[in-house]
């Protein structure tokens, strides 16, 4: 018998995760929000506004898909947590800079 793991974790695992991280995977049905409502796809971009539990939760599940990702924070040390979680493009909107700690083209 071959055990393989479920597409969607199962509703026990849900009720488990961090309040943060069920925000973004959803709620709806045991919808990803980022992949089955926002149809984010490989690839494709994806801002984050706020680097936080919320963002940096989105952020960890964005790479997961594939995406690129622009993070943006007032703060630095969220986006060096974004930025090793991740992310493409980091916004320090105080500095007024933006920073590629990888190729983003």
């Amino acid at each position: 018998m071959k055990i393989t793991e479920p597409a969607r974790p199962a509703l026990l695992a849900r009720s488990a995760m961090r309040g943060d991280f069920h925000d973004v995977y959803g709620s709806e049905g045991g919808q990803n929000l980022l992949a089955d409502r926002g149809d984010l796809q490989r690839g494709e971009w994806l801002a984050v506004h706020g680097c936080g539990g919320v963002g940096l939760s989105a952020i960890m599940l964005a790479t997961a898909i594939g995406a690129r990702i622009v993070a943006v924070d007032i703060s630095k040390a969220a986006l060096a947590k974004a930025e090793d979680l991740g992310a493409d493009l980091l916004v320090d909107v105080l500095a007024r800079t933006m920073l590629g700690p990888r190729s983003a083209t």
